[in-house]
């Protein structure tokens, strides 16, 4: 916590002492007493004096954003791909918003055939929600108008792929306003190097 002049360390909770993983991947705060840290399995509240956990979240998800606009509150992530005896089920992207007292979670797009997630999430507004990703090897842009999401299509800085390329195309972050949007990423060029991808989308 930065308090205007140096940064202050604070503990975790006490109840993920044995967890073998307390990875946080983003962070949203409301007030001073109302923070959210959210990371691998879990999504994590600061009342002003203690972190708790809260229970509403699956075990199986990794929330890799939060976002907030006023009393609007979201985050977002990817439910790890599973393998079983027989079959491998692919990962799939997550997001909820947080109604006041309780989370309430969504149903992205995306194609259960390959693997799909979010990285990302951007609230402008309770119906201006963005979040990025990837969706196989290719780039995911996704948007809330309030009751569900809808795919927007964004450029992939290599097309076309080679099968054998683990990657492609993925965004990482996204930020903006209400009059434009920012997302960065990388991609994976025909010979295999990593690049930089940045793009801009111009709101309607």
């Amino acid at each position: 916590h930065w308090d205007g002049s140096a940064w202050q360390l604070f503990p975790e909770p006490p109840e993920v002492i044995n967890w073998y993983t307390t990875t946080r991947f983003g962070v949203a705060a409301r007030a001073s007493n109302d923070v959210w840290a959210v990371g691998q399995f879990a999504a994590w509240h600061w009342d002003g004096s203690t972190w708790r956990v809260p229970s509403e979240f699956g075990s199986g998800q990794n929330l890799l954003a939060a976002s907030a606009s006023g009393s609007t509150l979201w985050t977002a992530g990817t439910n790890p791909g599973q393998a079983t005896t027989h079959s491998y089920i692919p990962a799939s992207p997550n997001a909820q918003f947080f109604n006041g007292s309780t989370w309430q979670t969504t149903s992205p797009v995306f194609n259960p055939a390959v693997d799909t997630g979010f990285y990302s999430i951007k609230v402008l507004s309770p119906s201006n929600v963005w979040a990025v990703g990837f969706a196989g090897k290719f780039v995911l842009t996704e948007r809330w108008n309030g009751s569900q999401w809808t795919k927007v299509e964004a450029a992939n800085g290599n097309p076309n792929p080679p099968a054998d390329q683990a990657y492609g195309n993925r965004l990482y972050a996204v930020n903006g306003t209400a009059t434009g949007l920012w997302a960065v990423g990388s991609f994976d060029d025909a010979a295999g190097v990593e690049r930089i991808l940045i793009e801009r989308y111009t709101c309607k």
